[in-house]
């Protein structure tokens, strides 16, 4: 079993897992953004991948700093479109990503995000594997 780190990413993971409905709705203003930040599901059916990602995170025993990373991203890609998740293709994913470009400033950070968009992508859509 993963263990919990000197930054508390346990507890961080448990909350957001704990409080994933929270994600469908919008941040009333900044001063009640909260702990789940900016980023919201634009559409309410994709809470459900979230809870998917939550499962296979609990198979593969990944560390909390992962599971905390990778949801980061499912949220900011949940927030930059108003579609399923299911029902994106190719132009759906550019727009995604040029949203990401805006948010994420270093190069690295964009090809982390990159990676991390296809590592989820394979987990939620195996059969859809963007490649």
């Amino acid at each position: 079993m993963a263990s919990d780190d000197i930054y508390g990413n346990k507890g961080k993971y448990e909350y957001l897992r704990d409080h994933l409905e929270d994600l469908a709705r919008p941040p009333q203003s900044e001063r009640h953004r909260g702990r789940n930040g900016w980023y919201y599901s634009r559409n309410p059916g994709n809470i459900q991948y979230f809870y998917k990602l939550c499962d296979a995170f609990e198979a593969r025993d990944l560390s909390y700093v992962r599971r905390c990373r990778l949801l980061g991203m499912l949220r900011l890609i949940c927030y930059a479109t108003n579609k399923e998740l299911s029902e994106c293709d190719r132009d759906d994913i550019s727009q995604i990503v040029k949203y990401m470009h805006t948010v994420y400033i270093s190069p690295v950070s964009k090809a982390d995000f990159i990676k991390g968009m296809r590592h989820i992508w394979k987990i939620l859509f195996p059969e859809k594997d963007m490649n």
